[in-house]
């Protein structure tokens, strides 16, 4: 089961928090999965085939599903994804959850009351600001033969991976492993270029599918690289940093 963010600004006004509509309108059902049409301008928007009629449109700032921001902003999947599978060593997180504020404005109160579901905090912009984005933390991810192939000769990020691969016939090694059975020719390559780590129909000798583990470090703004986008180009200029605030939770 996956997770989701649900995250919303606030602007201290004569003395109160009050709720900032967001510039992008998505529907918080598909969240911005491509089936719903996306728009700058809130009219404009389009509900998704699966929300029309329901009046499930939820204005908010972000709503990706990157499990690293979620382990920046609160903690939430740092370092495991699906079952406990390890997805890298995680990230140092601004701060811990703190629950929904006690001034929260009427607003996000209700979408709260709404569709709240688990592990309620907020943030200060400015404290996002002030955060260390440029250490670094290592991620890990599952490949294909194919994939591992194309990721030994550039590094990086793989193209395709997943956190684990499981069932009949497919074996996880380590990369040496990986090394010795593409080179006795044990494991061949599929020839199309795979897309996904399960679409990957390499076969060995043996029956087996083949799959290792990789890993790679990147610093935490380039894992939540669309998150500070966002901050800097649709809300920092809204306000100064200090007179704003996000408000967030999840739900699985």
């Amino acid at each position: 089961m996956g997770t989701d963010i649900h995250l919303y600004l606030e602007r201290f006004d004569d003395g109160l928090w009050t709720y900032v509509p967001g510039p992008i309108r998505t529907c918080w059902v598909c969240h911005g999965s491509g089936v719903a049409t996306m728009a700058r301008d809130p009219a404009e928007t389009q509900a998704c085939f699966g929300c029309q009629g329901l009046g499930k449109q939820d204005e908010t700032f972000y709503s990706d599903r990157n499990y690293d921001v979620f382990a920046i902003l609160a903690d939430v999947r740092n370092g495991h994804g699906f079952a406990g599978v390890v997805t890298g060593d995680g990230f140092h997180i601004i701060a811990e959850p703190r629950g929904l504020p006690a001034d929260v404005s009427p607003q996000v109160e209700a979408l709260w009351e709404e569709i709240g579901d688990h592990t309620p905090s907020w943030l200060l912009v400015s404290e996002i600001l002030a955060f260390n984005w440029w250490q670094v933390t290592t991620h890990y991810g599952t490949v294909s033969a194919s994939q591992y192939i194309r990721w030994r000769e550039k590094g990086g990020e793989p193209a395709s991976y997943s956190g684990g691969v499981m069932g009949p016939g497919i074996v996880t090694v380590k990369a040496e492993v990986m090394d010795r059975l593409l080179a006795e020719g044990v494991v061949t390559p599929s020839p199309e270029p795979d897309t996904h780590p399960l679409m990957d129909r390499h076969r060995a000798t043996d029956g087996n599918q083949y799959y290792t583990q990789v890993s790679w470090t990147e610093s935490y703004a380039v894992s939540a690289a669309r998150f500070l986008t966002i901050l800097h180009e649709d809300i920092v200029p809204l306000s100064q940093a200090q007179l704003l605030r996000l408000v967030f939770w999840f739900d699985s």
